[in-house]
Parts: C-alpha cells; structure tokens; sequence
C-alpha cells in the first residue's frame, strides 16, 4: 500500500483534487437543498399531517399551532440554502 500511495502522490495534485471534491459536495448539498425544498411545497398537506402526528405522539417539540407553517419556513430555509450554495 505505501508504494501505491507514494506513486499516486507523484501523479495526482492533492491541493487540485481537493477543491474539486470539495466543489462537488457543495453541489450535492445544493441539489439536497433544492429537493428538500421541492419536496416541502409539492407535499404541503403531506408535512402539515406529519407534524400533527408528532404533535399528538407528543414526539414534536413544535408547538401545534406551529405545525401548519413549519414546513413553509422550512421550505424557505432550504431555498435559503440553495441561493446560498452558490457562494
């Protein structure tokens, strides 16, 4: 293995290899951002019932007149998200 490493670090530029991976997970989070997003507006009512049912189950720290709006702020914080992902 250490011959292995040793050549693979004569041919291969750490610091290069290291902003492209790095670029790549920025774009992954993005897309899950953007997804999660996508999710929470497309399944509102969806989200909304889940909530309720953590509310009732008494496995949900928001409160239940919260539950109808948390999975739009969490739709605008995943947007945040994206916009931000960017940079």
């Amino acid at each position: 293995p250490t011959l292995f490493l040793a050549t693979l670090a004569e041919h291969v530029n750490v610091k290069s290899a290291h902003r492209r991976l790095i670029g790549f997970a920025r774009v992954l989070v993005t897309i899950t951002f953007a997804e999660d997003a996508w999710r929470m507006v497309t399944d509102y009512a969806v989200q909304v019932k889940t909530m309720q049912e953590l509310v009732e189950h008494g496995t949900n720290i928001v409160p239940s007149w919260l539950t109808t709006a948390m999975p739009a702020i969490s739709a605008c914080v995943q947007a945040f998200g994206v916009a931000a992902g960017g940079f």
